[in-house]
């Protein structure tokens, strides 16, 4: 058995292999705290028919890890959640590139998590894992490369563990390898430049002592190490590349130069808030349906926990690409594509306290030439702020490509597909006026220098802008609430919370049903109304607002007449009954009222009975503004 050690930080990381998964053609154990991750690659023949490699990455975790049995009716693990495959996928995204073009085995890399410490980073850590792994497996693999973690909080950058889920003004997964980057992904609060350049240099501080490790690791236990000639196809890929470099892009745009972009404001009437984004033959059609906070997802992975209160879902069908492909269920790239999007609009966000509802956003691109992600991203803000979502600013994202040589180095806005397969890099970057809130950093190549992303980065920066300023006067004229009495959030008094929703929510459950909607009701008092028709809408609110008036002594009300009788006005306050006696009627005749009448009232008290004693007297000469309701 081979083990290397190191140390990040105040902890120790260990890499062993050689007694676990023998069978394998790399096996690497990596323990970290109490974390403890297997993982092996194993190859197959060669495909010749492939065009590309036939590589699957699968990433689980095990609830034993936590000590814990699942929860489903098996009690076993069953097919990966969102949270595994998108970590698969992470891993995928690094290793990829390291491979050596031409090769076209079938490669399975299977990372799991037996034992995870809430202190570890367990993304970074099953990268770093699975990079190891390839490094010792005798295919032909570029390494090493390794992955972290990293948050800033207060300006200072620190590695995260998995169930660190305070908030944060940065959050990354970074995997770099000697001398540049390899992969990132990650999200932050409107942060400038400099701070993910300054993360991604810290990264590739903190990660040197492990890529030593690696390579120590793979010079004593590696298989003899294949090479793989570069097919035919690949080679033909310098021809395009070779008009880049001078400068030439097939629709005739400078490298700097965004595609012309099409947008529609609001095309669906039924929808809440919905939003047509296109940019040259890439077309995003967006919607945003609320809903309460109880519709809200349960967070996936082993440290999960609570609701994710914002959903954005993305679907790629067959057509849009021009492919006879029928429609699934959300691959890989459908759920890395519709998490990218949630990343850059986090930043955004209402919080719960500013509005508790819940927003599903889904983007269904219907013609794809590149960057369909960051056409979601626009698409999505539009779309929630067409619903009424409050969100802080809007969000444009655009892919940013990178060509280079030995001698030349030129950086291209806005990709097309071919662009992005001709490229060395796809660098997604999503921003609002402010600063940057997502990056997505693929590399085609392997390693590229921090100075070329930097430079990526900068040019990113304009185009956004550029974005921005075409959405505005689209904003402008958005009606910011195109179906207002569809949904409803507003505020009562916490004290009437337990009257509107009942013994065992049956008042509230009552409610729904009569009016067709769906409530949510918090202890903070925030109500919630969703409904189909402005009318249910409406008649849930009123009945909720009714219920919800809560009388004091000497308070003045608009009370309604519900009867006349002799001896005075029977009236009502939201949902309280009382009298107003011919002795408190003051000047004039209650004879000529009428039901649905509505007069100033002054409350008094309470009769022996608990009956509610109004006076029209006592509120002579208080004007509307003086009414509590």
């Amino acid at each position: 058995m081979h083990r290397e050690t190191v140390r990040i930080g105040d902890d120790t990381l260990t890499l062993e292999t050689g007694r676990l998964a023998p069978k394998a053609d790399g096996a690497v154990v990596l323990r970290h705290r109490e974390t403890f991750i297997l993982a092996t690659v194993a190859a197959g023949a060669a495909r010749p028919d492939a065009d590309f490699l036939p590589l699957t990455v699968d990433y689980r975790e095990r609830q034993a890890a936590l000590g814990r049995i699942p929860g489903n009716y098996f009690r076993r693990e069953t097919r990966a959640d969102e949270a595994e495959i998108l970590t698969s996928r992470l891993i995928d995204r690094a290793v990829r590139p390291l491979f050596d073009k031409g090769l076209r085995a079938t490669v399975q890399i299977d990372v799991t998590v037996h034992a995870a410490d809430p202190d570890s980073d367990l993304a970074g850590l099953a990268l770093t894992a699975a990079a190891a792994a390839c490094q010792i497996s005798g295919l032909p693999f570029q390494g090493p490369i390794a992955g972290l973690r990293l948050v800033q909080r207060d300006g200072a950058l620190a590695n995260a563990g998995s169930a660190d889920t305070n908030s944060a003004e940065l959050d990354v997964v970074i995997a770099v390898g000697r001398g540049g980057l390899v992969m990132l992904e990650g999200e932050a609060g409107e942060r400038p430049i400099d701070e993910f350049v300054a993360a991604i240099e810290a990264a590739q501080m903190v990660l040197e002592p492990v890529l030593d490790a690696v390579d120590r690791l793979g010079e004593a236990a590696s298989k003899p190490r294949q090479t793989i000639d570069a097919p035919a196809e690949a080679r033909k890929d310098d021809t395009v590349r070779a008009k880049l470099l001078a400068g030439e892009r097939a629709d005739g745009r400078t490298p700097g130069e965004v595609r012309p972009i099409e947008i529609e404001g609001h095309p669906l009437s039924r929808a809440h808030g919905s939003a047509i984004f296109g940019r040259g033959l890439t077309q995003a059609l967006v919607s945003a349906t609320l809903g309460t906070a109880r519709e809200g997802a349960e967070a996936g992975g082993l440290f999960g926990g609570g609701r994710d209160r914002y959903l954005v879902h993305y679907n790629f069908p067959g057509f849009a690409a021009g492919e006879p492909r029928s429609v699934r269920g959300p691959g890989r790239r459908e759920l890395g594509h519709g998490r990218l999007a949630r990343r850059a609009l986090a930043a955004v966000l209402p919080s719960e306290a500013t509005w508790s509802g819940t927003a599903r956003v889904v983007s269904d691109i219907i013609s794809s030439d590149g960057s369909s992600s960051m056409a979601t991203v626009c698409g999505a803000s539009l779309a929630l702020l067409a619903a009424g979502v409050p969100i802080s600013a809007p969000v444009a994202g655009v892919a940013m490509g990178l060509v280079r040589d030995d001698e030349r180095v030129v950086v291209l806005t806005d990709l097309t597909e071919a662009e992005d397969h001709a490229g060395d890099i796809d660098l997604k970057v999503a921003g609002t006026a402010t600063g940057l809130t997502a990056l997505q950093l693929d590399t085609k190549p392997g390693v590229v220098p921090t100075a070329l992303i930097r430079q990526a980065l900068e040019q990113a920066e304009t185009a956004i802008a550029h974005i921005l300023g075409v959405m505005a006067p689209v904003i402008e004229g958005l009606d910011a609430r195109p179906s207002p009495a569809r949904h409803a959030i507003f505020t009562v008094a916490p004290g009437r919370v337990g009257q509107i929703i009942g013994s065992k929510g049956r008042t509230l459950d009552a409610l729904q049903g009569r009016t067709q909607t769906r409530i949510d009701v918090s202890r903070s008092g925030v109500v919630t109304i969703v409904g189909d028709t402005p009318e249910s809408v409406a008649a849930a609110r009123a009945e909720i607002e009714g219920s919800a008036v809560e009388l004091r002594k000497d308070g003045i009300y608009r009370a309604t007449v519900r009867t006349v009788r002799d001896y005075g006005a029977l009236v009502r306050i939201g949902d309280h009954d009382g009298l107003v006696h011919v002795s408190e009627w003051g000047e004039g005749d209650h004879s000529g009222l009428s039901e649905g009448d509505s007069l100033l009232v002054r409350v008094l008290g309470a009769d022996r009975k608990g009956r509610i004693v109004l006076s029209r007297k006592a509120a002579a000469g208080a004007s509307e503004a003086d009414a509590l309701n």
